[in-house]
Parts: C-alpha cells; sequence; structure tokens
C-alpha cells in the first residue's frame, strides 16, 4: 500500500497541497469500509433469498434516519451517524433452527470468502500497489468476519436493541427451539382455530406473524413504512387465521400508540376485524378497546367485560386498562381504580407483561388519573 501512495498520492501532495492527499486517504479507507460492510448484508440477503427467508429492509447506522429508497423494491434506510448495518426480516418462524443458522452465518461466509480470494489474487498479482489494495480489502473483510462472530448486544436507539451475528447464534443454541416453540403456540392459539389455517408455516405467513409482532419505531419515517408494510398485506389475499392475525397486530399497535393513532385506519380495520370473526373474545375486547378510543365508551365495555371473563391473562389485563378508561370516562373513579387494581394484580402474577407496550398503557393512564398502586415486587433479572 506504501508503494501506491508513494506513486500517486504524494503527487497531490507536491502539485495540490496535503489535504487533497488526505482526502483521497479518506475516501479510499472509507470505500473499502462500505463495500466490505455492504458485502456483508448481500450475504445474509442471499442466504435469506436461498432458504425463503422474507426480507423487510436493509439497514445502515444507528442514528435520525436520512435517507430511505429502494433497490429492486427492497427498501434501504441509510442513518445519521453511520455505523452499524443489519438486513432485518420479517420472521424466522416458518425455518428451521439450521436454516436460521445459516441466516446468522450469510455475512460471515461471504466476508470469509472475499478473504480468500483476495488475499490469494494479492499474493500472485504482478503489480504491487494492486496486491496492496487487495492486501487492505483481505484485512478489512476478516475484520469485520471475527467482529460479527464476538458475541455482544447493543441498543442502538431507545427500545431498539442490536445483537451481532455471533450474539444471535449464541441465543438461538441456547433457547432457539424453545423461542420457536412459543412462537408456535401463538400461531396455533385462536386464530389459527377459526379456520382454514395454512398446511405449514410459509414466507407469507411469517411475514404476517413477524408484522403483528413488531412494534412500531417512535420515527415518523419508520412509522410510515412499516404501515405502508402493514397496509399491503392486509390487500393480499391471505387465508383467515392470517388476516386476523394482521389485523389483530395492527389494532393492538394503535391501541397502544393511541395518543398518535390515526383514527380513520383504527376504525376501518376495527370493522374488518369485526366482519370476520364477530364471536372471537378477544375480537370483542379490542373492539371495545378501539370504541374507547373512538369516544363512544359506552358500546366498548360490553365487549372489553367479555374478554375480561372469557379471553387469556393478556386479553384480561388489556380488557382491565381500557374498563380503567370507560368508568373513568363514565365519571366513576371508584370503578376506574378497582379495574386498574385488577391490571396491577394481574400484572404481579405475570411479571412477563411488565415489559410490554400493554404495561406502559397501565402505568400512564394511572399517573394521568393520579392512581398508587401497591409497589409491585421486583423483576428478577434475566
Amino acid at each position: 500500500m506504501l508503494d501506491f501512495w508513494s506513486h500517486y498520492a504524494l503527487g497531490f501532495v507536491f502539485a495540490i497541497g496535503i489535504p487533497v492527499s488526505i482526502a483521497l486517504l479518506v475516501i479510499f479507507i472509507l470505500a473499502i469500509v462500505l463495500f466490505t460492510v455492504v458485502s456483508h448484508e448481500l450475504g445474509h440477503i442471499l442466504a435469506a433469498r436461498l432458504l425463503g427467508i422474507p426480507v423487510q429492509l436493509v439497514h445502515f447506522g444507528h442514528g435520525p434516519i436520512w435517507r430511505i429508497f429502494r433497490i429492486f423494491g427492497l427498501p434501504v434506510i441509510i442513518c445519521q451517524p453511520f455505523g452499524i448495518a443489519y438486513v432485518r426480516v420479517y420472521s424466522l418462524i416458518h425455518v428451521g433452527i439450521l436454516s436460521e443458522l445459516i441466516f446468522y452465518l450469510g455475512g460471515i461466509i461471504v466476508n470469509f470468502t472475499i478473504f480468500y480470494i483476495s488475499a490469494l489474487m494479492s499474493k500472485y498479482s504482478n503489480h504491487d500497489y494492486v496486491a496492496n489494495i487487495l492486501t487492505y480489502i483481505s484485512i478489512s473483510q476478516i475484520f469485520v468476519a471475527l467482529t460479527n462472530l464476538w458475541p455482544f448486544k447493543i441498543e442502538v436507539a431507545p427500545g431498539l436493541p442490536f445483537g451481532s451475528d455471533g450474539q444471535r447464534i449464541l441465543d438461538l443454541l441456547r433457547s432457539g427451539l424453545k423461542t420457536k416453540s412459543a412462537l408456535r403456540v401463538y400461531w396455533l392459539g385462536d386464530f389459527a382455530r377459526r379456520g382454514a389455517p395454512p398446511a405449514r408455516l410459509d414466507a407469507a405467513a411469517a411475514r404476517v406473524i413477524g408484522l403483528s409482532l413488531q412494534s412500531v419505531p417512535a420515527d415518523p419515517q419508520w412509522r410510515k413504512l412499516h404501515w405502508e408494510d402493514m397496509e399491503r398485506e392486509r390487500k393480499c389475499d391471505h387465508v383467515l387465521s392470517v388476516r386476523l392475525a394482521l389485523l389483530d397486530g395492527g389494532i393492538t399497535k394503535m391501541l397502544y400508540d393511541d395518543r398518535k393513532a390515526d383514527l380513520a385506519r383504527l376504525a376501518d380495520w376495527a370493522e374488518e376485524f369485526r366482519r370476520l370473526a364477530p364471536d372471537v373474545s378477544t375480537v370483542r375486547g379490542s373492539l371495545g378497546a378501539v370504541s374507547v378510543l373512538l369516544g363512544r365508551p359506552s358500546e366498548g365495555r360490553p365487549g372489553l367485560l367479555a374478554a375480561a371473563a372469557e379471553g387469556t391473562i393478556f386479553d384480561r389485563f388489556i380488557s382491565m386498562a381500557f374498563l380503567a378508561r370507560v368508568d373513568w370516562a363514565l365519571g366513576d373513579r371508584m370503578a376506574a381504580e378497582k379495574a386498574l387494581a385488577e391490571a396491577y394484580r394481574i400484572g404481579e402474577g405475570q411479571p412477563e407483561l411488565r415489559n410490554t407496550p400493554a404495561w406502559q398503557l397501565v402505568t400512564g393512564f394511572a399517573a394521568e388519573i393520579g392512581y398508587a398502586p401497591a409497589p409491585l415486587p421486583a423483576i428478577a433479572p434475566a
């Protein structure tokens, strides 16, 4: 590499000045880094395509969004400052443990492949400057590969954790089977029994389940992109169980984010939900909560009471949160506090609920009306 700069860059030092040569050096280094990072992410995308894993987007950086564009229909998000990069997929619940492992290793495999090829070409190159460029490429590739193999996790934004490929592989080997089993239980729950579940979890179903489980990012551009995905899937000809899961996920997101919810969209989704499965307790509870947000608390009470009596623990929990809102809107503070107390009691028995947006909904409303519950036991570290 020194020979290259002695022949070319140093000419700029004498002819034009040092700042130009420094700029060229920085551009050269950034070009190699960018090539290395992009090749790593392309490895993940290639693995996903081969394994039938639906790719949602490619993300570069970890700050505010700078640009969003599409390449062959795939959204690419560029943030400031540029730092980490990752490929985000909708879901991995429809593939086996081995396929998921290959997906995580896809970028590292490409890095090692380019490292080997560039090192080999450098060894047999007849031009020193070409050999030096290839050497730097090989060093960059092996550095990125080894860095990604090292297990670590950081929070790139509030509520948005990022784990290296090594960390994801480690998590998969530790509890992957248990996690996949839990997600399949979710899939084979109330909605899958409502008729015509797919014979297997295919890529289309994985997209819907993934979108339904994803939280909505706070950034307006993130939100716009997310809801474009949700609306596109809603227009697809999915089987009933898939459509119900999508509608349930979308309505739940809007209920959690009630102060930013698009009420027209919320009413539209709720009407379709009502039409497809009017007798399911979860649906009735969701529609009751929607009525509360739309300013019709009395209409929402029957559905919320049904979900609280017949639904799952989570249905009971969220129904009590919205029943408290109903009672408060109707001027019955004692009943509102009683409903909140029941929600807190359920949260005490189910500590995992306290790490969900639903819990924030409960605590936020309690603070809003000045309700102070008894202190809950601390959550034991995972």
